[in-house]
């Protein structure tokens, strides 16, 4: 199968075309559309204050994505999925991350910015037995 930019290159002039990256299968298997069914309200538009000191300079409006669990998923199958059921539930369980008990999310400021200077890796975060 062709990755999306080498099946649709006038889209797509940006990529290179040659291989699928880990993005986009990432954001595939991460989005319920791909098992067939319809997704409404992954998104919602806010309105933002440009300076909330001045309100006479106006609102920006501002995509920002709603938590899963206020996505309204269809029941039925809308169309032919490209990730089945069983693999898409299997991606979530893998993918999940572990959210403090207060429900806030973990912010590691410098991650991705440091590298080891022995082996060049990146500097990643993630809990371990219930801590970072």
């Amino acid at each position: 199968m062709l990755c999306p930019s080498a099946a649709d290159p006038d889209r797509n002039r940006h990529r290179h075309g040659r291989v699928w990256t880990l993005r986009t299968v990432a954001a595939i298997l991460s989005n319920p559309r791909y098992t067939g069914r319809q997704v409404w309200n992954r998104q919602r538009t806010d309105h933002d204050a440009r300076d909330p000191a001045d309100a006479q300079l106006g609102h920006d409006e501002v995509r920002r994505w709603n938590p899963t669990g206020q996505w309204v998923i269809s029941t039925k199958v809308a169309h032919t999925p490209l990730v089945s059921e069983a693999d898409f539930i299997a991606a979530q369980k893998v993918t999940a991350v572990p959210r403090p008990e207060d429900g806030s999310a973990r912010t590691y400021l410098l991650v991705g910015l440091l590298t080891c200077r022995l082996c060049g890796r990146r500097m990643d975060a993630h809990w371990l037995h219930g801590r970072p």
